[in-house]
């Protein structure tokens, strides 16, 4: 994987960024790992709301993010429902292990034009 090897920035398509993409990366440098915060989420069998990390961003420094995506696969495998997106359960979980991790704010950016960096369409359905 490109990113695991040399590290940068991954995003998804649907994102209409607002800064160049430095702005970003000099303001997360010292992070191995930058992901964003969803506002909220349901958990699909817990029925609670509660933080979750989501992918649609990926700030990376070499040899980190296959280790993450190893756990994700890992987990996928164990999920009994097949309709949630559970890598996004599996991305929270495998980050509250790990340290020196940076987080993108709702504010900065989510699906709302007014966020700092950039504006998530999200109009995908699952």
């Amino acid at each position: 994987m490109v990113s695991n090897t040399f590290g940068g920035i991954y995003s998804d398509f649907d994102i209409e960024w607002k800064v160049p993409f430095n702005v970003v990366t000099d303001l997360f440098g010292e992070y191995k790992l930058v992901l964003p915060k969803r506002k909220s989420l349901y958990f699909f069998n817990r029925g609670r709301k509660t933080t979750m990390i989501d992918d649609f961003v990926i700030i990376s420094k070499p040899q980190i993010t296959k280790s993450y995506l190893d756990f994700c696969l890992v987990r996928e495998e164990q999920k009994d429902d097949k309709t949630e997106p559970f890598s996004v359960y599996a991305l929270t979980e495998w980050c509250l292990g790990n340290n020196n991790i940076g987080f993108l704010t709702p504010e900065q950016i989510y699906d709302d034009p007014t966020c700092t960096f950039a504006y998530h369409y999200n109009k995908r359905t699952w």
